[in-house]
């Protein structure tokens, strides 16, 4: 066949292609069985140990089942050159599939050019597998108390404290100066849940911690909790909770304290400029059970556990989106968007629910009073 003819033949071909609705699959990012961590890597923008990536740059991808449902919503992060250095572009999202079937990474969202849209339209692959899946709420035991794996079964919990084991260390030795995939192991014979803090608490150790200061160095104060110290993670944090995945047991990970000052300040994060502090200034007809936090003007965030009617949110001034997190019942609720001035809204029946208030637009406070109910 001359070289035209078959050029022709070939156009031919793919127009028929295109015409008759088929399209290209969509390229494969990874695969893994359901209830198995599926981590992805995307390069976006050079960070180094005097940035802030993990409070400047807003990452997230939401990845939905070829079904239609169900849909998640994950957070990404920095993890600086991807193997524990403190300079890189790497940046990871870690994905749970809860069904078998291809998953859709259906937006790839931020705030940074280089991520966004990165991968967008790629699929996980999930198949089966014998794994038993997240602890979840047993709404039939009494008053809700008790839990149960995802694949129905229940299971007694017996647990073991390590607060400080991640610090521990020997000269010349394993990091840790024990193995602390061992030590988790170890502990997963005996006991279905471990508790330790990411902070090592009483025990620093003297050169590595978790954070990273102002001039780049690291520390173990916790009011600069905004800049996390990527090889404290690969070394330390990673290894314990990447164990107890593997050995079934639940890591009960303290990032706010237990005993000293810097590792309480992790909540308090004075080195962040403006950080959420406790405050409930705008908020009328509280329980005094309730709890608040404030990123002042910017945003807020009210904690209840029982029902309330008739609660009022002054908002400052602007536009503001109002989000309720039952975290019992893992149901999401935006109340309402475009918020401005006063709003009233009911605080759930449930033990453990969180209203988040977002300013996303400036404006002038008009004072006005909404007529909605957040009901």
């Amino acid at each position: 066949m001359p070289r035209q003819q078959s050029r022709t033949v070939i156009l031919l071909l793919l127009m028929a292609v295109l015409l008759s609705g088929w399209t290209v699959p969509a390229q494969n990012a990874a695969s893994g069985e359901i209830y198995s961590v599926i981590e992805l890597s995307f390069r976006g923008p050079q960070q180094g140990p005097k940035d802030t990536p993990a409070r400047d740059v807003d990452f997230w991808v939401r990845f939905q089942h070829e079904s239609g449902a169900p849909e998640y919503k994950v957070h990404g992060f920095w993890d600086g050159d991807g193997k524990g250095g403190s300079t890189g572009n790497v940046f990871k999202v870690r994905f749970t599939p809860t069904k078998p079937g291809r998953w859709r990474m259906a937006e790839v969202h931020s705030n940074a050019k280089e991520l966004a849209r990165q991968k967008q339209g790629e699929t996980i692959v999930a198949r089966s597998s014998s794994k038993p899946g997240f602890w979840l709420v047993d709404q039939e035991s009494p008053g809700g108390r008790w839990y149960k794996r995802s694949d129905g079964s229940r299971q007694y919990i017996i647990g073991n404290t390590q607060y400080s084991f991640l610090s521990g260390y020997k000269d010349g030795n394993n990091p840790s100066g024990v193995d602390i995939a061992a030590d988790v192991a170890n502990n997963a014979r005996y006991f279905k849940k471990l508790r330790f803090t990411f902070h090592p608490d009483r025990y620093p150790h003297p050169q590595e911690k978790p954070f990273l200061d102002d001039d780049g160095r690291p520390v173990d104060a916790g009011d600069y909790s905004h800049r996390p110290n990527p090889k404290w993670f690969h070394e330390r944090g990673d290894v314990a909770v990447r164990a107890a995945f593997d050995h079934d047991l639940i890591a009960d990970l303290i990032l706010c304290g237990p005993d000293t000052v810097d590792s309480r300040a992790t909540l308090r994060a004075a080195r962040n400029n403006g950080d959420p502090a406790p405050d409930l200034s705008i908020f009328d007809n509280l329980d005094p059970g309730f709890r608040g936090l404030a990123g002042p003007g910017n945003e807020f965030v009210l904690g209840t556990n029982k029902l309330r009617q008739g609660i009022t949110a002054r908002l400052p001034a602007g536009k503001w989106t109002v989000t309720q997190y039952d975290v019992i019942n893992m149901k999401t609720t935006v109340l309402l968007t475009n918020a401005d001035g006063s709003f009233t809204f009911d605080a759930p029946d449930s033990r453990a629910a969180l209203i988040h208030f977002k300013r996303t637009g400036r404006g002038v406070d008009s004072g006005s009073k909404m007529q909605g109910k957040g009901r």
